[in-house]
């Protein structure tokens, strides 16, 4: 079994068997996965835990809906510092082309390995301190405290 990665992954979803999916996938990855039913779910994690390494994130969903959720990420710094890989079944590309700072995009259903090798990229290219929090933003708020 491959070695456990630091931080967590979101998976934002309203549909069970998708966030289930998602996260047997990561998890059998070595990934921790932690799942939320609509973007009102998920900010209440990230704001009451530390933050996501990465999020996977639906755009139709009930509550708060995934651009709802994008637009109130680019309000917050701790937010808009985490990588967001939207998987949608949307396959509009207006509305793909609408969406502030998202790393990746993927349709539905998309393709596991394509999928794990963004997350595993992402998770890759953004050093974590041992807070959760993207280094970036830790020393923003150190330098601003």
């Amino acid at each position: 079994m491959p070695g456990r990665v630091k931080g967590y992954v979101l998976v934002v979803d309203d549909e069970p068997d998708v966030r289930q999916s998602f996260a047997f996938l990561l998890d059998a990855c070595g990934i921790l996965a932690v799942a939320a039913k609509h973007g009102q779910e998920a900010l209440d994690i990230i704001r009451s835990h530390r933050p996501p390494a990465v999020i996977l994130l639906d755009l139709r969903m009930p509550v708060v809906s995934g651009e709802q959720f994008l637009a109130e990420r680019q309000a917050d710094p701790v937010l808009a510092a985490i990588p967001i890989i939207v998987v949608s079944a949307t396959a509009d590309p207006t509305v793909r082309n609408r969406l502030p700072g998202v790393a990746a995009y993927y349709q539905k259903p998309a393709d596991p390995a394509e999928l794990l090798a963004t997350v595993r990229q992402l998770l890759a290219a953004h050093a974590y301190t041992g807070d959760g929090q993207p280094a970036a933003v830790a020393e923003n708020q150190t330098a601003t405290s």
